[in-house]
């Protein structure tokens, strides 16, 4: 089985375990409301504000491959001000984005941008791939696979173009992130780095919306 169709599999498995866990089980079953998916939106912009410089430092770290540095310098680029639109959703919201640029991220928010530059500087820089397959597709799994849950929760259409987004750049990261194991998987080591990325990335990921919709709960 080649590297692709082993990563695939793995992705898969995870997509699975993450589309039971406790977050989209309970947005399935209606059980949150439009003030939870507000504070994921409030998360989620932290952690698309950080992802610029992982991808860049991941670009510095892997200048073995120089078709993967050109592409990882090129997606750190398109990043930049992507939080943005997790700012126009919370706006399309009602929710008051004033000063959020100061505001410090939740602690599971903490521990998922941590972690990229943790792989990257400490153990196997080859291993944020991992983590580039499941941030790039969950978002695109969730626009195809939720949208009418959010929409049944009352989430206006207009508060959705962080997910959207990924609708249309998803098949672009798709065939830069096989260009990347084509040139940056070469042992069994940098494999095993990769899988590692996907599930720890998963996992913290899941983490940082449970305390988003912690927080919710813990103020009503």
């Amino acid at each position: 089985m080649s590297h692709h169709d082993q990563l695939d599999t793995e992705l898969q498995r995870i997509l699975e375990a993450f589309k039971a866990s406790g977050p989209l089980a309970r947005l399935h079953a209606g059980e949150i409301g439009v003030n939870h998916y507000a504070s994921h939106l409030r998360q989620n912009y932290f952690q698309l504000r950080e992802r610029p410089v992982i991808l860049g430092l991941a670009a510095a770290r892997l200048m073995r491959s120089p078709a993967s540095a050109k592409l990882l310098h090129k997606r750190a680029t398109e990043e930049i001000f992507h939080d943005q639109l997790a700012l126009n959703d919370l706006r399309a919201l009602g929710a008051d984005t004033a000063g959020i640029e100061c505001e410090l991220p939740l602690p599971e928010t903490v521990a998922l941008l941590a972690y990229g530059h943790y792989q990257i500087e400490r153990l196997n820089p080859v291993g944020i791939i991992g983590s580039m397959y499941f941030l790039d597709f969950v978002p695109f799994y969730a626009s195809m696979q939720i949208e009418g849950d959010l929409k049944r929760i009352g989430v206006p259409e207009e508060a959705m173009s962080a997910l959207e987004d990924h609708e249309v750049t998803y098949p672009m990261h798709a065939e830069a992130l096989r260009t990347h194991v084509d040139e940056l998987v070469v042992t069994d080591e940098d494999l095993a780095a990769v899988r590692y990325g996907m599930h720890t990335t998963a996992t913290l990921y899941a983490n940082m919306i449970v305390a988003a919709f912690a927080a919710v709960d813990a103020s009503a």
